[in-house]
């Protein structure tokens, strides 16, 4: 019979053993890179170049079609859809694969009009390649990417200076900025991130000189080009930026559907998304209770968003986008009213229904700076006060990362 420290030296060589071949067989594992990539819109395949000869063990782990991910993004309305993987085929060069896809409509191959990623998920160093142009790091994955987004609900970072004349006034100067990103997280369980907005209006009435801050999370419940997207917020501060303060904090969560039309051109283009969602909160200050506000916050939000996008074959502007955003708030709590102030002149309470429209003409200087034509009327949280129509001249700028 063995004795115990015997015993106790043959359990720990085990142990170590059994800790240490996990890290020797992911360090055996070869890295594999996708120098090139491809789509053909006719036949649905995605084309493969890989940067060395497969192994045995990377034929293994890239002929699962399960153990491929692939996504197209529409530049121009930012929707997305995830193409299923059925087959795939390996050269008999080793350096070459072809992807055969689920059947798919040729406008989500179109690298001129949308962002194709693939992603091999089953290889040491997750390999991955990016459409228009290609994107492959060696032994990694691809880097992020900066370029000009299609519209303000598309853009990373926004930022629009204006100025505004008003009758019998001097012009007086507004700024909006928004910054906003979001990662994928394991398993395609969505996209975790932030976003961060400023509006600060010294020309006009309009509502309101605020700032907001959130934690956001989106994932496709239904990837097909009509889908479903899931928006929420599982915490966002709404700020008014001047006196009287007023305090709001949030949980929000809406469902996104794109509406793609059937018939369009590649000089003009237009879509529509209209979502619909709950915002569920409290309001911690106002300008009728400084320190307890007025409590419970629920309301339902309804929003459409048409816009069409001309490409013009000539004249000084690269692209011509108009848009119209209508957001709907249905109260079912009592929120702020600064609109029917009381006898001692001071705001009220009510429920009525809040509705604020946005209409812009965005004229393209280029892909990232455009003029842009705003018109803007009716109400926004946190505080309510009324937007009267206003129109006004911007220089704005925009982009996203892919």
């Amino acid at each position: 019979m063995p004795s115990t420290v015997d015993l106790r030296a043959l359990c720990a060589a085990m142990l170590v053993t059994l800790v240490a071949m996990p890290s020797a067989v992911h360090a055996q594992l070869p890295r594999i890179t996708i120098d090139r990539m491809d789509a053909r819109r006719a036949a649905g395949t995605i084309e493969l170049t890989l940067g060395a000869k497969a192994t045995d063990a990377q034929k293994k782990a890239m002929a699962e079609a399960q153990g491929w991910s692939v996504e197209s993004i529409e530049t121009a309305t930012g929707a997305m859809r995830t193409l299923p993987v059925e087959t795939v085929a390996i050269h008999p060069s080793d350096l070459a694969l072809t992807l055969d896809l689920a059947p798919v409509e040729e406008e989500w191959l179109d690298t001129s009009t949308h962002t194709i990623s693939v992603t091999l998920l089953r290889s040491a160093n997750l390999a991955r390649a990016v459409s228009a142009p290609t994107a492959a790091v060696p032994g990694g994955v691809a880097k992020r990417r900066f370029v000009a987004a299609p519209t303000v609900a598309a853009a990373n970072v926004y930022f629009s200076g204006k100025i505004t004349a008003t009758d019998n006034t001097k012009p007086r100067y507004s700024v909006e900025a928004r910054l906003k990103d979001d990662w994928e997280m394991p398993r395609n369980s969505g996209h975790l991130g932030y976003m961060a907005e400023v509006f600060a209006d010294e020309a006009t009435d309009a509502d309101p000189d605020r700032i907001s801050a959130s934690a956001t999370y989106r994932r496709v419940i239904d990837p097909r080009p009509r889908g479903l997207i899931l928006h929420a917020q599982p915490i966002a501060g709404e700020f008014a930026r001047k006196a009287p303060r007023t305090t709001t904090i949030l949980t929000t969560a809406h469902v996104e559907h794109v509406l793609l039309p059937t018939t369009g051109s590649a000089k003009a283009k237009g879509a529509m998304v209209v979502f619909g969602g709950v915002e569920i909160g409290n309001n911690f200050a106002n300008a009728i209770d400084k320190d307890n506000g007025s409590g419970f916050v629920t309301r339902v939000r309804v929003v459409a968003n048409p816009f069409v996008i001309l490409k013009p074959a000539n004249g000084p502007f690269k692209t011509l986008k108009g848009s119209a955003f209508w957001d709907a708030r249905f109260l079912a709590n009592e929120e702020i009213d600064p609109g029917r102030p009381d006898a001692r002149g001071l705001p009220t309470l009510t429920r009525r229904a809040r509705h604020h429209l946005k209409v812009d003409l965005d004229l393209g200087l280029n892909d990232f700076v455009s003029l842009t034509i705003q018109h803007r009327y009716g109400y926004l949280p946190p505080v309510y006060k009324k937007v009267s129509p206003t129109i006004s001249l911007s220089l704005t700028f925009k982009g996203k990362w892919t």
